[in-house]
């Protein structure tokens, strides 16, 4: 629900596509969907700054089309969590941002 909410939010800026994403809401939206994936093995702290890293990268790095079109993607793939990783993890700038980030989780 949270993506479709996020796509059509993102279809209305298209139209303003720039190199660095500065709309709040948007990065907002991101920081939101990726706190929603926090199971009870990772300390809320670390999430937070994993999260914040997570939008940071994403904001400097990809435009408002790229993340849209992520975005459908991984819609298409429903629930299928395995499906859903391969495709993020296909997307050359967010599995580097993945790596920048994921040692936020470390202990």
């Amino acid at each position: 629900m949270k993506i479709k909410l996020l796509l059509t939010f993102l279809l209305f800026q298209i139209p303003f596509a720039q190199s660095e994403i500065t709309d709040k809401a948007v990065i907002t939206s991101i920081f939101d969907g990726c706190m929603s994936e926090q199971t009870s093995a990772v300390k809320t702290g670390a999430m937070l700054e994993y999260c914040a890293c997570y939008a940071n990268k994403i904001s400097l790095g990809m435009d408002i089309s790229e993340v849209y079109l992520l975005g459908m993607d991984l819609l298409a793939a429903g629930n299928d969590e395995t499906k859903r990783a391969q495709i993020a993890l296909a997307n050359k700038k967010l599995n580097e941002y993945l790596k920048d980030c994921i040692s936020r989780l470390m202990p």
